[in-house]
């Protein structure tokens, strides 16, 4: 929240006759003779929204750098063991996730074994 009251602080004039259209569109008229303080509060909210963005796809990023790690490491695996690598693309070529998940977890199993 303080991240986007402080982006808030910045706002431009677009942003700002944004949030003071969708005032007007949705009839919100400021209770007190300084109405800029409702609009600063809806750059606010504004600003929250983008935050709240940012956080998403950062976390998506992460996952998905997790899981190209997890994949490379299978790969490189699979490149020393021809039998799990057969092993791996008979599981794959069916139509059930379950033998694919069980091989990927003897995979992983055997890797910590070897540590």
């Amino acid at each position: 929240m303080r991240e986007a009251i402080r982006l808030g602080e910045y706002a431009n004039y677009e942003e700002y006759t944004f949030c003071r259209r969708m005032a007007d569109v949705y009839g919100c008229i400021p209770l007190q003779t300084n109405g800029d303080n409702l609009y600063k509060f809806l750059s606010t909210l504004y600003h929250y929204g983008k935050v709240q963005g940012i956080r998403q796809e950062r976390a998506r990023k992460q996952r998905r750098q997790k899981v190209n790690h997890e994949v490379e490491e299978i790969a490189w695996e699979l490149a020393g063991n021809p039998l799990l690598y057969q092993v791996m693309k008979t599981a794959a070529g069916l139509n059930s996730v379950e033998p694919l998940i069980q091989a990927a977890n003897f995979l992983k199993g055997a890797k910590k074994n070897e540590d």
